[in-house]
């Protein structure tokens, strides 16, 4: 029997190496590289970045001159009553028509298009970091996606080592009790420890099967071939907390946003204030009317025009002194906002540090524990296969290995995504 049990090991390590061969390899640097391809969200972001840089031109501040043809007719019709005895009165019509090509050009009105402008350039600006933002955030989402798999696949092969010391615990009862050498709870206790491992490892390949499809979601890609990721995690320890507070208000994302938007307002103030200054404005174009009427000949002229206009506010109800002040009172509140953007960018990285570090301590302590416990079992399972240690033994210390391998594991992940999320805070 324990023959048998040999060779069906064989057979699972040689099906699993073929499966693990005949999966793509994923790297995380390609899940992000597809991910910002093809994601909707970040296309429809990408949209909308593109209709501001559209909107962004010269025509949209009214520093251009228009150009437009004009066609008019108007057809009239008057009775005119007769002064003489007959009393009779008489039908008079006029068709009058008109045609022509006109222009109008804005040649000052105080510099405001010229501050349209820049709040175009700026709103562009502003589109272009919100698309950012949100390719960062996705980015994040990958990252902790992908991680997620690397975690679990490391849980796997924790569970796989249990379930190989659980197996050859089976085969060694199994011998024995056969023999009369031992009890048969002892080899029922193991059969169920096997068991467990078996059910274990199934759950734990359904976990990662559900976190590959969460990725590929993220991903915007329907992948119909099953693939695998990295086998392990490299950290950063190049992470300083001083220079990633030198680092973070120059580069931070919601910081440059808020920034950006202190300036539009800003900008938006100093257009209302300009209201009040006049507006002066040509137009001009070439003409043609025919007049037709039923008392008389026809008559038509034709010809250049040209014209200008100068307009001067000098009481609009009030209307200008209230755009300007709350133009004035929302760029005030923008300045607040980047200023608690700040502080509040500012707590999460130091709070983000603080987690990064006692994650780093937590995961160095529980690989010395690791070592210990898998150095604990694999003793334990020496004495048992020598006899000088009993099933109990072994089964405890499997249990102290699981645990602690899980522990590991979670505390590599948790250290990753605080190194990642610094990483995000700092746009690296």
């Amino acid at each position: 029997m324990k023959y048998h049990h040999i060779l069906y090991c064989f057979l699972i390590i040689l099906l699993t190496q073929v499966s693990v061969h005949a999966q793509s390899q994923l790297t995380l640097s390609k899940a992000i590289e597809v991910a910002l391809k093809n994601n909707y969200n970040i296309a429809i972001a990408r949209n909308e970045t593109e209709i501001v840089s559209v909107q962004n031109n010269w025509q949209n501040t009214g520093a251009q001159p228009t150009v437009q043809a004009v066609v008019g007719n108007t057809l009239n019709s008057t009775f005119a009553e007769s002064a003489d005895a007959t009393n009779e009165n008489a039908l008079n019509t006029t068709n009058n028509f008109n045609a022509g090509l006109e222009f109008s050009l804005t040649l000052f009105d105080g510099g405001r298009m010229f501050v349209r402008k820049d709040i175009l350039e700026h709103n562009q600006a502003l589109s272009e970091l919100e698309l950012q933002q949100k390719a960062l955030s996705l980015t994040f989402s990958i990252v902790a996606a992908y991680f997620d798999i690397i975690r679990q696949k490391q849980q796997l092969q924790s569970i796989n080592e249990v379930m190989d010391y659980n197996a050859e615990r089976v085969a060694i009862l199994s011998t024995s009790f056969n023999a009369g050498m031992s009890a048969k709870n002892d080899y029922l206790q193991a059969k169920i420890d096997y068991n467990k491992s078996l059910e274990n490892a199934h759950s734990q390949k359904v976990a990662i099967i559900a976190t590959k499809r969460q990725l590929q979601n993220l991903m915007g890609a329907s992948m119909t071939s099953d693939f695998d990721v990295a086998d392990s995690l490299d950290f950063d320890n190049s992470l300083t907390i001083d220079d990633l507070r030198e680092k973070i208000v120059n580069v931070n994302m919601d910081i440059r946003a808020r920034q950006k938007q202190l300036e539009i307002t800003q900008l938006a103030f100093k257009e209302a204030r300009r209201q009040y200054f006049p507006t002066l404005s040509v137009t001009g174009g070439y003409y043609f009317t025919n007049i037709a009427t039923s008392m008389s000949n026809n008559a038509s002229s034709h010809g250049p025009q040209i014209g200008g206009r100068l307009i001067i506010p000098i009481y609009q109800a009030g209307q200008n002194r209230q755009v300007a002040k709350i133009a004035k009172i929302q760029a005030l509140s923008a300045e607040q906002q980047l200023a608690q953007t700040r502080l509040e960018t500012l707590e999460e990285l130091e709070q983000t540090f603080l987690e990064y570090e006692t994650n780093k301590n937590l995961y160095e302590i529980e690989r010395e524990s690791y070592k210990c416990a898998l150095e604990n079992l694999e003793i334990n399972q020496a004495r048992f296969r020598l006899g000088h240690s009993t099933s109990l033994d072994v089964h405890i210390a499997q249990e102290v290995f699981m645990q602690s391998a899980t522990r590991m594991v979670d505390f590599a992940y948790a250290l990753k995504m605080s190194e990642t999320k610094l990483k995000q805070l700092v746009a690296q």
